[in-house]
């Protein structure tokens, strides 16, 4: 085995080994806080006595870190390395992903949608299981942010009783012109169809709206 005396606490995240010819094939990586007590973070034991490996493991604190070969080799030479590089876990920035949530969390879901209110929780716990997951990548946690902003930006409001309540006589006015015009009529369907949904959007309401009265002015 050899032990490297890291001469600080750091949190690691990935070694690399560079093997002479007598490169290791079964060997764990570990790590320690006090020089005595080691703990394992990764075992390499493929069979794969690559000359050069790069070894990734879960981000963990160590101040010293050692390579503990545990099969005999039959080589005189025994185990050589040539280079042990030991790597930093990058950190990772959570404060705009910790702002979207608190934003998600303000909203509430009276006067939303069904179907864009469950999405935005859908990205808020995914965005919680990230938050919480001391392992995830500045990517993940960049894509859970960005993720739960379009859910909010998402979100449908919707149509007020008063809006429907236009629409339902915009569309009574148009049956009543008795027209064959092909345009109306088809303006009326797609009116009859939103106002047939359990909860129609603002926007749905207010397009249907003004596409009859488009095709009514056009008569």
């Amino acid at each position: 085995w050899i032990v490297v005396d890291l001469q600080g606490t750091y949190t690691l995240n990935r070694v690399e080994i560079d093997w002479e010819a007598a490169a290791g094939a079964v060997y764990e990586v570990q790590v320690s806080m006090d020089g005595e007590t080691y703990t394992t973070v990764a075992a390499v034991n493929d069979g794969k006595a690559s000359e050069n490996r790069v070894i990734s493991f879960e981000p963990t604190e160590a101040a010293y870190l050692k390579i503990n070969c545990t099969k005999k080799v039959s080589n005189r030479y025994g185990y050589s390395i040539w280079e042990l590089r030991a790597f930093k876990a990058a950190q990772v920035d959570k404060g705009t992903l910790a702002e979207a949530i608190d934003a998600a969390k303000a909203i509430e879901e009276e006067g939303h949608t069904t179907d864009s209110w469950t999405a935005l929780q859908d990205a808020l716990a995914a965005a919680e299981t990230i938050m919480t997951d001391e392992g995830a990548t500045q990517e993940q946690v960049d894509q859970a942010a960005s993720a739960l902003q379009s859910a909010m930006d998402a979100l449908q409001v919707k149509a007020s009783a008063s809006a429907l309540n236009a629409l339902r006589n915009m569309v009574d006015k148009a049956i009543a012109l008795g027209s064959d015009d092909a345009a109306l009529n088809e303006a009326i369907t797609n009116a009859q169809a939103v106002l047939a949904k359990e909860a129609p959007t603002v926007t749905e309401v207010v397009t249907a709206l003004l596409d009859l009265s488009e095709a009514m002015q056009a008569l």
